[in-house]
């Protein structure tokens, strides 16, 4: 696939520490417990809340707009978006694996900046084998945009608790034709 996009803004929203203590107070589930609340199949690490459009609209909507606004995007062109907060610790590091999400991705940093975590990105080479062509640090704040069928992963995920661990919200935009 060519015509892949990445793109970064850093200071994405106003009031940054709010988001990030309200997050925080979400309620998270691990996989078995989301899919039986959402009666869907997932496969995701770590922690992620239920879909933030039905349980938290409020933030759904915030968000969509900064995201809307930041990034320039016609959010009428996509049929459905999709929205969590995930989190990552430590003790989830090794169940991350290079991946293609089904559409275009919004990730937000929201925890503090570590600078050893991020999100690497990669292309194939071979069957089975991927090259890392570049790694978006973990800056409190910051949002990375991605095209659908980008690969990537996160890296270092890190932290004990919902207090240091990686916190991030995420938003899915599919089409359904593509």
């Amino acid at each position: 696939m060519v015509g892949f996009m990445i793109k970064i803004i850093d200071d994405f929203l106003d009031f940054p520490q709010e988001y990030y203590k309200l997050c925080k107070n979400l309620q998270f589930y691990k996989l078995d417990d989301f899919e039986k609340l959402t009666k869907e199949r997932n496969n995701y690490p770590g922690l992620r809340t239920d879909f933030l459009d039905k349980k938290y609209p409020f933030l759904y909507y915030s968000i969509l707009s900064y995201i809307k606004n930041k990034f320039k995007l016609n959010i009428n062109r996509y049929d459905r978006i999709r929205a969590h907060a995930q989190l990552r610790l430590k003790e989830n590091a090794s169940e991350d694996w290079i991946h293609r999400d089904w559409g275009d991705t919004v990730l937000i940093y929201l925890s503090p900046t570590n600078l050893h975590s991020g999100t690497a990105f990669y292309k194939q080479v071979g069957e089975d084998n991927y090259q890392e062509t570049g790694m978006i640090k973990y800056l409190q704040n910051r949002a990375v945009f991605f095209t659908d069928g980008t690969l990537h992963m996160a890296i270092n995920s890190h932290g004990k608790d919902i207090d240091d661990g990686r916190l991030t919200l995420t938003y899915f935009l599919t089409k359904e034709n593509k």
